[in-house]
């Protein structure tokens, strides 16, 4: 919690011009630099992480999202497998 009121029209102000910075830079680049950019800041990335997909579940290390949006993930076994759908949680150890 926040301990404070937060404005809702400022925020959403704020929401809509940061996707309109986005968006821009889209138009310009190409979705390649706004993946760039958010992959510095997904903390899971070269960490163990669990993906859970349709009834099944594998572990490994998340090694990249690749422009398609899928997870590149190298297994505990060693192989690499891509994900484009499924949920992804860090392993606790």
């Amino acid at each position: 919690m926040l301990d404070r009121k937060v404005d809702g029209e400022k925020l959403f102000k704020k929401l809509l011009e940061k996707l309109e910075n986005f968006y821009a830079c889209f138009l310009q680049s190409g979705f390649v630099q706004i993946l760039e950019e958010w992959k510095e800041l997904a903390s899971f990335l070269g960490r163990q992480v669990v993906v859970l997909s349709g009834n099944r579940k594998w572990t490994g290390t998340a090694l990249n999202v690749e422009k398609d949006g899928s997870l590149i993930l190298k297994l505990e076994d060693g192989t690499v497998k891509r994900f484009l759908s499924g949920d992804v949680t860090l392993r606790v150890e």
